[in-house]
């Protein structure tokens, strides 16, 4: 089981590592996943919607490094992500839109907003929330992207009451080193 540390995926994508990461979430669980690449990054969201399907969570996947539409291409011909259970179980969306609404970074109003969608997921009768998050929109450097280590300890805290679980996506080759180390260890619920 996860502990409260980052996950730092294998350099080189060793497909047994990644392939085991989704099965090993829980709801209440919030980790940083270093990825290599976007292909890397797809194959943890691939994961977590087919851990999501299996489990009857409603999942939204924030993308950035790829366009929305190849992710969906990317989920059903890995995933029968098309087979979700209800319309809407799966839902593919910006990244920049979801993180940066007024063109700028602001945690406290991205976190109003996961939770809201963590709510809306509990009163469509779904057990939880799973969300991944592609966070390549940082590397442009919007206003406020240096509250961004800051952001990822203040949700860990939104994810304590187990209806949801998140991952954000960074990708090692593309941030900077001194950014990665700041950011705070992932949590876990007890």
């Amino acid at each position: 089981m996860l502990r409260a540390e980052q996950l730092r995926m294998p350099a080189g994508g060793d497909q047994m590592s990644t392939r085991g990461l989704a099965g090993q979430l829980e709801l209440g669980d919030h980790i940083c996943a270093f990825v290599d690449g976007a292909d890397e990054g797809l194959d943890v969201m691939t994961q977590t919607v087919s851990a999501g399907l299996d489990a009857g969570d409603k999942i939204m996947l924030f993308v950035e490094s790829l366009l929305p539409i190849a992710v969906r291409a990317g989920l059903e011909r890995s995933v029968a992500a098309s087979v979700a259970a209800r319309p809407g179980q799966v839902q593919v969306l910006s990244g920049r839109d979801a993180y940066l609404p007024a063109g700028r970074f602001e945690p406290a109003r991205v976190i109003d907003s996961l939770v809201g969608h963590i709510e809306q997921a509990g009163r469509d009768g779904y057990r939880g929330l799973r969300l991944v998050g592609d966070m390549t929109w940082a590397l442009s450097e919007p206003p406020g992207v240096d509250q961004l280590a800051g952001y990822e300890a203040q949700v860990n805290q939104l994810y304590m009451d187990g209806r949801a679980l998140g991952v954000c996506l960074y990708d090692r080759r593309a941030f900077p080193r001194d950014l990665l180390r700041e950011l705070p260890p992932s949590g876990r619920t007890p």
